[in-house]
């Protein structure tokens, strides 16, 4: 589930042999694209929920002052859906360190302590710790709400396209 201060959720997909299988038989069946795809598109789909509130959480994010720089939009934008089939298979919803840039450790500290410290271009002081009252947590609390749901979709979908493949 999510492991607090690395900003992902992961769902481990049991029996991870089985589901490689599954994956190199569909690649088989047709021109090897096209039940793959579907079969990774409807994984993604399964984790919507939880995106969509993971989203939803990190704009909902408060910040005081008149001038707000975008980091809300920011985090929203870099929380994405992985779905990885080969190895050890998982679908994990994510923090995009490449989209946020040199602002990457941001949302894992909002999340873990709901601060941050960073510099003060206008003032010798250099430093100062800037609060976010109510936001710690906003990424696990997300991942707890959906995790369960997550789950059982992961599972019903894997499910389907193991029958899809017997026939049954």
């Amino acid at each position: 589930m999510a492991a607090s201060g690395n900003n992902f959720m992961s769902v481990e997909i049991r029996q991870s042999h089985e589901v490689e299988k599954l994956y190199r038989a569909l690649k088989s069946i047709g021109d090897g694209k096209t039940l793959p795809r579907a079969f990774r598109k409807t994984l993604r789909q399964a984790a919507l929920p939880a995106l969509r509130d993971a989203k939803t959480a990190a704009r909902g994010i408060y910040t005081s002052g008149r001038r707000h720089s975008g980091l809300r939009a920011r985090i929203a934008r870099a929380t994405t859906t992985q779905v990885k089939l080969t190895g050890d298979p998982l679908v994990r919803i994510r923090i995009s360190r490449k989209t946020m840039g040199n602002q990457s450790t941001l949302p894992t500290w909002i999340n873990r302590d709901g601060v941050v410290l960073h510099p003060l271009f206008d003032r010798a002081s250099g430093l100062t710790l800037q609060e976010f009252p109510g936001s710690r947590d906003w990424f696990d609390s997300a991942m707890r709400r959906n995790g369960v749901q997550v789950r059982a979709a992961v599972q019903r979908t894997l499910d389907h396209y193991a029958r899809e493949l017997t026939g049954g």
